[in-house]
């Protein structure tokens, strides 16, 4: 019975979406929007952890989907695809807000010291050695590295991001952290 419903559910998005290819109607997308908007915004703010943030997301990805829907393949299940979009905007909505923190901060404390031109240098040299260590580790290992230590994530929340196992994250975090220490304490 299940299988059927969700049959049924894959039917019914593909049909409005065809709908709305066909006619331009955008009451079918409205159709759709309604049956997962709900559960998009719980999406959203399971990786973003502010309502107001998960909200506006979540808008921004019904107009991006709904501007790409004829790349939408059609008798696949609707929501992943949303989902996918979705994860893609957070993780960038994410490192913006990483970005924005990390200048703040960096501003606030610029304001808050006096200039010394040794500790400027040296805080110049420390952030180019974190640079340069994180982009020496692998791409999967750097993206895991950074989520949880930049952005706080579980495991469980970066293997949602990322579409890895939780194993996977957790091997990825650890081995990043070990190469990442080494890295530093070979670095000058």
């Amino acid at each position: 019975m299940r299988h059927s419903d969700s049959q049924g559910g894959l039917d019914e998005d593909s049909q409005l979406i065809r709908e709305y290819l066909e006619s331009g109607d955008t009451d079918y997308l409205g159709k759709l929007y309604e049956k997962y908007k709900q559960r998009l915004f719980l999406h959203c703010l399971k990786l973003v952890k502010h309502v107001e943030e998960a909200q506006d997301l979540a808008s921004e990805v019904f107009i991006k989907a709904f501007g790409q829907v004829e790349k939408f393949q059609r008798g696949a299940p609707f929501f992943p695809w949303l989902a996918r979009i979705a994860t893609n905007l957070c993780i960038d909505h994410l490192r913006k807000r990483s970005r924005l923190r990390f200048q703040e901060i960096s501003e606030r404390h610029a304001v808050e010291e006096q200039p010394d031109p040794d500790n400027a240098d040296l805080q110049i040299q420390c952030r180019a050695r974190i640079v340069a260590a994180m982009r020496r580790l692998k791409p999967e290992q750097r993206r895991c590295f950074a989520l949880f230590y930049l952005h706080h994530l579980s495991y469980r929340d970066i293997a949602k991001l990322t579409g890895y196992s939780y194993n996977q994250v957790r091997s990825h975090i650890q081995n990043g952290r070990r190469r990442f220490k080494n890295l530093m304490e070979r670095s000058p």
